[in-house]
């Protein structure tokens, strides 16, 4: 079902793609062009989600830098600003001499939610089964292409309560959560900084996971090479057995 809807998104974004490519190069901006990309996320539970994004790029020639702009946007904005734009090109005579200022939104490459996937860190969430804490990791962040692209600062903590939500308990006194059903779990889990990131891609970095059916994100940090987030996410679940089996074979994907 999703490879007929990809495809469906396609078939309606590629002619706009190919008539916004002639309207770049008309008003002698021949350097941008766009291409369309399919985009896989993979979920926490090992479900792949692909999505159609489009790319742009301000300088055709460098392949390596680009932003990626989701399909609803493109369409719904960079698409129609696009076509403004070629109607004041039009008044004024082709190619003329346009104004750059504002080229980061009217193309697309500084919106908002134009987002470069780095790579991801991977956290085996076997070890919060087995009541094992992870403090002050430093781990490699890994492209889809198996390279590493940085490192990510972070911990890994958590709480046991009973099931009054309030009353600490001895993690030394259990081996496993096993021993734990119907317990209360809070898991804490802290992003800290990255560090070697490459150059090209710190104009504004964050990091986002998913974990018990929620997203979250840490803030946006802009212009630094080693972004500094002191983000702390508490999580709290009851203990039960589909809870176990998911922290038993599942990761925890930053």
């Amino acid at each position: 079902m999703q490879f007929r809807e990809i495809d469906a998104k396609l078939q309606e974004v590629v002619p706009k793609i190919a008539e916004i490519n002639t309207i770049c190069r008309e008003i002698g901006r021949e350097s941008v062009t766009y291409e369309p990309d399919i985009h896989t996320d993979v979920l926490p539970d090992g479900r792949k989600i692909s999505k159609v994004v489009i790319k742009v790029f301000a300088d055709r020639t460098n392949r390596d830098q680009f932003a990626m702009i989701p399909m609803e946007t493109f369409g719904d904005k960079v698409y129609f600003d696009l076509k403004d734009l070629y109607e004041e090109a039009e008044e004024k005579g082709f190619p003329g001499n346009p104004n750059t200022e504002n080229d980061g939104e009217t193309f697309g490459w500084s919106l908002a939610d134009s987002w470069h996937h780095l790579g991801n860190v991977y956290y085996f969430l076997l070890s919060v089964y087995n009541l094992i804490e992870t403090s002050k990791d430093n781990s490699p962040i890994i492209d889809t292409r198996g390279v590493i692209q940085g490192k990510l600062s972070y911990s890994v903590s958590f709480e046991l309560l009973d099931a009054n939500k309030t009353t600490k308990l001895d993690k030394l006194e259990y081996e496993t959560l096993s021993e734990l059903v119907g317990k209360n779990l809070r898991l804490s889990i802290e992003l800290k900084k990255a560090t070697e990131l490459p150059e090209k891609f710190t104009f504004k970095t964050k990091c986002k996971y998913a974990y018990n059916d929620g997203g979250f994100e840490t803030k946006v940090v802009e212009r630094m090479k080693e972004p500094v987030f002191e983000y702390v996410g508490d999580h709290m679940q009851v203990i039960t057995e589909e809870m176990i089996q998911s922290l038993m074979y599942n990761t925890l994907t930053i």
